[in-house]
C-alpha cells in the first residue's frame, strides 16, 4: 500500500510540473522591430548604404508584432512615394488580410505596425516599385517551448516508478 501512494504521489507531483511549465513555457508573442531603407531605383536595405534589388530577407514568428521604421530615401525632387506590402498571396497588388502600410513621400520617415498572423514565405513589395523594389519574408511557425519538458516529465514519472516496482519486488 505505501508504494501506491508513494507512485501516486509522484505521478500527481509530476503531473503537477508538466502543467507548470506549460505555463512558465508558453511563448509570448514578440515585438520585432525592423528598419527598411526604400529606393524606386535600388530596392530595399537595413541601412541607406546597402540597399540591394531584392531587399534583405526579413524572418520573425507567426503572431509576431512587426515595428517596421521605413524610411524613403529618394530625393524629394524624385516625387517617387513608396508603400510597404507584404503580401500573403505573393502578388505586388494588395489583397484583403495582406499587411498594407500608408504611403511613405520622398525623405520621410514612417513606423508602420502589423502582426504576421499567416505562417510561410511571402514576398514584400513596394506597390509604387514592385519589380526593383521587393524582397522576401518568413513568417515561421510558433513551437511551443514546453513539449521536451512534457517528454522529460513522462520519462521521469516512468523511470521512478520502473524503479519503485522493482525495488518492491525485490522485497518480497
Amino acid at each position: 500500500m505505501n508504494a501506491r501512494r508513494i507512485i501516486a504521489t509522484i505521478l500527481v507531483l509530476s503531473m503537477i510540473g508538466v502543467v507548470a511549465a506549460q505555463v512558465r513555457g508558453a511563448r509570448a508573442d514578440s515585438v520585432r522591430n525592423f528598419t527598411l531603407y526604400g529606393s524606386y531605383t535600388s530596392g530595399w536595405g537595413f541601412s541607406a548604404d546597402n540597399i540591394t534589388s531584392p531587399g534583405p530577407t526579413i524572418s520573425v514568428t507567426l503572431n509576431d508584432v512587426v515595428n517596421l521604421t521605413i524610411t524613403n530615401v529618394d530625393p524629394a525632387n524624385s516625387y517617387a512615394a513608396h508603400r510597404f506590402l507584404l503580401s500573403y498571396e505573393n502578388s505586388s497588388i494588395p489583397q484583403s488580410g495582406d499587411a498594407l502600410s500608408p504611403q511613405i513621400s520622398p525623405e520621410q520617415t514612417i513606423v508602420f505596425t502589423f502582426t504576421a498572423n499567416v505562417s510561410g514565405t511571402f514576398t514584400y513589395y513596394c506597390t509604387h516599385h514592385p519589380t526593383p523594389m521587393y524582397g522576401t519574408f518568413i513568417v515561421t511557425p510558433a513551437i511551443p517551448e514546453f513539449q521536451p519538458l512534457i517528454l522529460l516529465a513522462i520519462l521521469t514519472v516512468c523511470s521512478m516508478t520502473t524503479a519503485l516496482v522493482y525495488r518492491r519486488r525485490r522485497r518480497l
